[in-house]
């Protein structure tokens, strides 16, 4: 049998399959086609990412060998090695949390259709700024406004503005906010936190964006969203249309901006000590915490893609912290007004 010839940078097959993110101490490759992530060493990182960019193989190798120091012919094998395991494994290492959800997404050349534990429930068409119910009537007023939830993020996702499942407080003159699984403890963070004096931000729908390089959070922009939730609901119980119009980013971007100055990421299992301790990690593993929150579940390179460089721009910002905090809510309360004091 003839054997493979090994794949060269050049493969089309690697051309609008993936995307990098690349930092000082490593990388992470997202799969365009189902969003899951492998994470990079640096080497590892800046051959993908020439891969990516088309480079040479004689100008890969040589900027490999002058970084790395290592031989021309020993930096040409290594390229041949990522290559090679790109097209034969794809990115598949690590990736978003996966939690069973009631919502799933099909997507589409319109925009996608959401499912509701099995049951198509609405299709949205980004190009027509519409959504579609089926069979509005079937669903009882609370289901109908937690579809709406579930679908909104996905919506923003296809007009370029991401949301983050996250808790956030103002403290000071910038914003707080806790990122987590559900059941991490961000929205018991948040309560203390407005016990002692700070402002409620969001709860579990957090919008970012960036302004003049800086990223900020719009106070009102959860407020918002479940404006519009709650809007679409009534509208459709009215029995009158099954149609609505789509959410506008630019209506959820209410109320003064605030600049986002921490993004604490909690775990449930990370209970121990006295006090909220922080702890920086890698950018890729940064990265890929906040990407675990994004709320976003279409495969759709483009979504995709807006949501790595977003994320990258949060770990470039130098905010994301991974947080431990004390077992029990007298010790808990007790963190949070040190943290407030040393804030």
């Amino acid at each position: 049998m003839k054997q493979r010839d090994a794949p060269t940078p050049n493969d089309a097959a690697l051309h609008g399959r993936f995307a990098i993110a690349v930092f000082e101490d490593g990388g992470v490759l997202m799969n365009l086609t189902t969003g899951t992530l492998l994470k990079l060493n640096p080497l590892a990182a800046q051959i993908a990412a020439g891969l990516l960019q088309g480079s040479a193989m004689e100008d890969l190798a040589s900027e490999v060998s002058q970084r790395f120091g290592v031989s021309p012919t020993v930096a040409a094998g290594d390229i041949q090695a990522v290559s090679a395991g790109l097209l034969d494994t794809g990115a598949t290492e690590i990736g978003p949390s996966s939690v069973s959800q009631p919502a799933s997404f099909d997507s589409n050349a319109a925009g996608f259709l959401m499912r509701w534990n099995g049951q198509a429930v609405l299709q949205v068409d980004i190009g027509q700024k519409k959504l579609t119910y089926h069979e509005p009537s079937v669903w009882t007023p609370e289901e109908r406004r937690l579809q709406l939830q579930f679908a909104l993020p996905h919506i923003l996702s296809l007009q370029h503005q991401p949301v983050i499942h996250a808790s956030a407080v103002r403290l000071g003159n910038g914003v707080l906010a806790f990122c987590g699984a559900s059941g991490a403890g961000k929205s018991t963070l948040a309560r203390l936190f407005i016990a002692q004096g700070a402002e409620s931000i969001a709860r579990d729908l957090l919008l970012i964006v960036e302004r003049d390089q800086t990223l900020v959070v719009p106070t009102d922009g959860e407020a918002a969203m479940l404006d519009w939730v709650n809007a679409a609901s009534a509208e459709l119980a009215s029995g009158s249309t099954r149609e609505i119009a789509i959410a506008d980013p630019e209506e959820m971007l209410g109320g003064p901006d605030l600049p986002l100055h921490r993004l604490l990421c909690i775990d449930r299992t990370r209970r121990s000590g006295v006090g909220i301790r922080r702890e920086r990690l890698s950018h890729a593993d940064e990265l890929k915490l906040i990407l675990d929150n994004s709320l976003i579940a279409l495969d759709r390179s483009d979504v995709w893609r807006t949501l790595l460089e977003f994320c990258q721009r949060i770990v470039a910002a130098d905010i994301v912290r991974y947080a431990t905090v004390p077992m029990g809510l007298p010790a808990l309360e007790a963190a949070v007004r040190e943290y407030n004091t040393i804030s």
